[in-house]
């Protein structure tokens, strides 16, 4: 076989590989949001009776890791050029999280780590509005359905507080986070093109999160959104103004590539200090909705392991409302480190901080907002690493570089 015919072969495998990603990343979006939907679907159960359809759901929905792994070695394999280092740092990546998810049974880990190196050489933004699409018309589905009558609308009251709506799925938090997340990734799309009336949107549904659904957290997340947006655009019409390039300055964009480590120390000192004796801890964890307290308690209880360890959890979704045996680790941070061990949270750590490190070197100012926000977010709440909500992580061996970035646009 001559070289130019086994350059056709790789472009073809590339063109392949690159077809399926997409769809996979489609279809598990999908299902990963429509779990927390309140519709009575037994995902385990779907073509049972029939061989080839109990087949396809194991093996696309329930257990996806044989054809995300075969489309991950096909991305490297029919790469143009071959990093050793980046090939050997994916092998180590992959085994380590292989082997940490049998000792905690975390599989959406696994199957957000093969996604994440099947992203490989793909345009990061086809990868987002790929995740984009398919969230949006899902969850904006789901909302109206829910308001119609068709999927139920629970309504939660807590300790005599007012009602709070999860319009459609299992938590008012679920939803509320799909809604932050949806504008975190809008966003990103927009970059420079994002006008100031719809910088205005994300304080908007910031309101009505507060209002209907009282996530505090997102809410204030969206308000922070709707700001920064805001001085982003004003940089950028100052680089227009001036016609310069604009360059965010070297310590904030240093500091913003680094928030998800910083913040996961941040989170992790403060529930290791927590004291009930405290009266300044007792109103942090009265604001923080009992947070604090329940992710102390799992640290005495469980305490942190290198490979992590299976944790029971109960929370109040879905039809559990006042459950008297709620315990649950809200923070995606404490999640890393108590439930997916020392050894992966290292590894979560060095990954998140080298997608800031590729978005600063690359320019992409929006994207290392977002790494904050996904940082504070995820402070005191799960959704970071969790498919139908953040593709960050994505940005590791995805394709940032701006010819391919442009070509995409230009199809778009």
């Amino acid at each position: 076989m001559d070289r130019e015919s086994f350059s056709r072969i790789k472009q073809k495998g590339l063109w392949l590989s690159e077809y399926l990603y997409l769809i996979m990343l489609s279809i598990l979006t999908a299902y990963y949001v429509l779990r927390f939907v309140c519709i009575d679907v037994v995902w385990s159960d779907l073509g049972a009776g029939i061989p080839a359809a109990e087949f396809l759901i194991k093996n696309i929905l329930l257990e996806p890791y044989a054809i995300l792994f075969i489309i991950a070695v096909m991305r490297f394999v029919c790469s143009e050029k071959y990093d050793w280092k980046q090939i050997i740092a994916a092998g180590i990546i992959l085994y380590v999280t292989q082997y940490a998810v049998t000792q905690n049974r975390y599989d959406e880990v696994l199957v957000m780590i093969l996604l994440m190196l099947g992203a490989k050489g793909i345009s990061f933004r086809k990868v987002v509005k790929t995740y984009f699409t398919i969230a949006l018309v899902i969850v904006a589905g789901v909302f109206l359905l829910s308001l119609s009558g068709i999927i139920e609308n629970l309504v939660y009251t807590q300790s005599g507080r007012s009602f709070r709506m999860a319009f459609g799925f299992s938590y008012p938090t679920r939803f509320a986070a799909h809604i932050f997340f949806l504008f975190l990734w809008y966003w990103y799309l927009r970059d420079k093109k994002l006008t100031y009336k719809e910088a205005v949107l994300p304080a908007a549904a910031g309101i009505f999160v507060w209002i209907f659904c009282e996530a505090r957290l997102s809410a204030v997340a969206l308000a922070g959104v709707s700001l920064v947006m805001v001085y982003q655009i004003l940089q950028y019409h100052k680089e227009r103004g001036q016609q310069t390039n604009y360059r965010m300055n070297s310590y904030l964009s240093g500091a913003l590539s680094l928030s998800i480590p910083i913040a996961t120390i941040l989170i992790t000192g403060l529930t290791m200090a927590y004291t009930s004796d405290s009266v300044l801890f007792q109103k942090m964890n009265s604001i923080l909705s009992g947070r604090l307290s329940l992710s102390k308690k799992a640290m005495d209880i469980y305490g942190f392991e290198l490979w992590g360890q299976w944790i029971r959890l109960s929370g109040n979704g879905g039809y559990l409302v006042n459950n008297p045996k709620y315990f649950y680790i809200d923070s995606a941070l404490l999640q890393f480190s108590i439930q997916y061990g020392i050894i992966l949270l290292l590894i979560l750590m060095v990954l998140f901080w080298y997608v800031g490190i590729r978005a600063e070197k690359r320019k992409k100012w929006v994207l290392l907002w977002i790494v904050a926000f996904v940082a504070f977010h995820g402070l005191f709440e799960p959704h970071t690493l969790r498919v139908g909500y953040c593709p960050l992580i994505f940005g590791v061996f995805a394709e940032f570089s701006d010819k391919k970035e442009r070509t995409d646009n230009e199809k778009n």
